[in-house]
């Protein structure tokens, strides 16, 4: 999401392309808590950083492309949009006063939309805080009816101001948290301070709490969502959490093993193996990928062999390997469906 102002927040298109800013006192700057109510990597995680990039182009603090051009904020995102359901709660990152809200937009993937110009209201429901000082922090995709807060009202670190939605230009759920000061985008991962245009990782002092900071590791590539089922599935069942089962049907056409992720880059191998209760494997592929993924779903899988599948349970292994490069030695995440997104054929 991009250019995303309120009618309240007196922020022009223009200055946000201005997004890392220079001068002013860091001493005064807020100090960030975590404004989500959920575990970083494990039910949340964050899908898109601020765009350091003054060009075309997309670079995010780490020097990766876990961003979108112009690209204003750090946004939250949840595993699939049956979290909404959840109610996750979006919280205060700094103690502030309420200084606008919206509340009445519906919650709809921009994906589903027919008419997508949203009218200068891209950012959804959501809270604007002043933080004293020029500093202001908005929070935006908010489901509608959840606000916690009126104008003018003080809140603490910490406190509740809504829950995570769907509102607004979005393709999934999360919160976009925008830190500005006197108007201009300052990511909180590299803070005030004039640092080199070329320059990787966190500033030399970041806004985001010490105790924050230690939690938020640059956790890319990642995979955020894994499973086996008895047909062929698509990436809006994915998003939608449809594929969240555990049981195929013993006469299901075939079987899948499907995979979602994000921050994958150009190099990244993906290895799926899907294998029979015996242990044998049932489909193997690798995927060695050729350009950048902020959203990455791929499958495989076979046909079902006779008139019904063997019963127990047919489990999917995932493996991502980052060869050795210019971001540091290489690595290797691995991922397994097992008792949540195993299928036991019965």
């Amino acid at each position: 999401m991009v250019a995303i102002c309120y009618r309240f927040c007196k922020v022009l298109g223009a200055v946000l392309v201005t997004l890392v800013v220079a001068g002013g006192a860091e001493s005064d700057a807020p100090r960030l808590s975590w404004p989500v109510d959920c575990t970083f990597g494990v039910d949340c995680w964050i899908r898109k950083y601020v765009d350091l990039d003054p060009s075309p182009g997309r670079r995010d603090y780490a020097c990766g492309t876990v961003t979108t051009d112009k690209h204003s904020g750090t946004d939250i995102g949840l595993r699939s949009e049956a979290q909404i359901a959840d109610r996750v709660a979006v919280l205060a990152a700094a103690p502030g006063t309420v200084a606008g809200v919206r509340d009445e937009m519906v919650d709809r993937n921009i994906l589903d939309r027919r008419d997508r110009d949203l009218k200068g209201k891209d950012c959804g429901n959501g809270v604007r805080l002043d933080h004293g000082d020029g500093w202001s922090t908005q929070y935006c995709h908010l489901k509608r009816g959840s606000i916690a807060v009126k104008n003018g009202q003080r809140v603490a670190r910490g406190q509740h101001l809504g829950t995570i939605g769907m509102s607004g230009s979005t393709e999934f759920p999360h919160v976009h948290m925008t830190l500005r000061h006197n108007g201009r985008v300052v990511d909180p991962f590299v803070g005030e301070g004039r640092r080199s245009a070329s320059a990787c990782g966190p500033g030399r002092s970041p806004l985001w709490t010490k105790a924050t900071m230690a939690r938020l590791s640059y956790a890319v590539p990642s995979l955020i969502d894994l499973g086996v089922v008895g047909h062929v599935p698509d990436q809006v069942e994915a998003r939608r959490g449809w594929l969240e089962g555990d049981e195929v049907a013993p006469a299901a056409p075939v079987m899948i093993g499907w995979v979602r992720g994000f921050g994958l880059k150009p190099g990244d191998q993906v290895i799926l193996t899907l294998k029979r209760p015996d242990g044998r494997t049932l489909a193997a592929k690798t995927i060695t990928l050729k350009r950048p993924y902020l959203k990455f779903f791929r499958y495989i899988g076979a046909k079902r062999p006779g008139a019904a599948w063997a019963p127990g349970r047919y489990r999917l292994a995932v493996a991502v390997v980052r060869p050795a490069g210019a971001d540091g030695p290489g690595r290797r995440k691995s991922y397994r469906a097992e008792a949540m997104v195993a299928a036991a054929a019965r």
